[in-house]
């Protein structure tokens, strides 16, 4: 009877141990895969506890670097320089034109993402960095005419080493505009801890939500 009541003992003695260790170990894994950011991997991981079955989910779109040459001219001339500010938040950008209703540039596409941004509460996660065509061609217009190298043309009397750097500071000037534009065409999201962004191949509100949804955690 002792025999047996021992067996019984270390039987349960067992099962408690495995339960414990189910309960707070494989917790605190689960928390961590739960938790799985973006990148490096780019994949968050669906785990639910004793589940074997667990599968990858692969974002649509994946990140990019950002070009060196982007994020120099930015600072440098404090040019669309608000996009890499806030290294706290991811930046969402596009434009849009007040009024319009055509796929490529309505308003509309800016109330909905805005509104999903609250609705959601991912505004804690992103900044809304939007802009109107109006505000665009504004600041090209007023701010960029004062940068020297903007618009820089050769004088006789300027030296090879001026003329070389103001030719290297004009193209940096190019690739910061190029690179916003290709954000306001469709949609991108900017990480500015990585230095990397996702943008959509086309402007759709469905497609830009569940981008939102993929790089919450990034």
């Amino acid at each position: 009877m002792n025999k047996k009541f021992k067996i019984y003992m270390i039987v349960i003695a067992f099962l408690t141990g495995f339960f414990l260790y189910a309960l707070f170990i494989m917790k605190d894994d689960y928390k961590v895969e739960e938790k799985d950011k973006l990148p490096p991997t780019v994949h968050i991981k669906k785990v639910t506890v004793g589940d074997p079955n667990i599968y990858e989910y692969i974002p649509e779109y994946l990140p990019k670097p950002i070009p060196e040459d982007v994020l120099t001219g930015a600072k440098e001339n404090d040019f669309y320089y608000y996009l890499f500010l806030n290294p706290n938040k991811k930046s969402v950008v596009y434009q849009f034109r007040k009024g319009s209703t055509l796929p490529s540039d309505s308003e509309k596409f800016h109330t909905e993402i805005d509104k999903y941004l609250k609705t959601v509460r991912y505004d804690g996660n992103y900044k809304n960095k939007f802009v109107t065509d109006y505000g665009a061609n504004t600041y090209e217009k007023n701010i960029l005419k004062t940068v020297e190298a903007a618009s820089y043309i050769p004088k006789d009397e300027d030296s090879k080493k001026h003329i070389n750097d103001m030719f290297e500071k004009k193209a940096r000037i190019d690739a910061v505009k190029a690179f916003h534009k290709e954000c306001a065409k469709t949609f991108c999201i900017i990480n500015n801890k990585t230095n990397e962004y996702v943008i959509l191949d086309t402007r759709d509100v469905a497609k830009a939500k569940k981008l939102l949804d993929d790089y919450k955690l990034w």
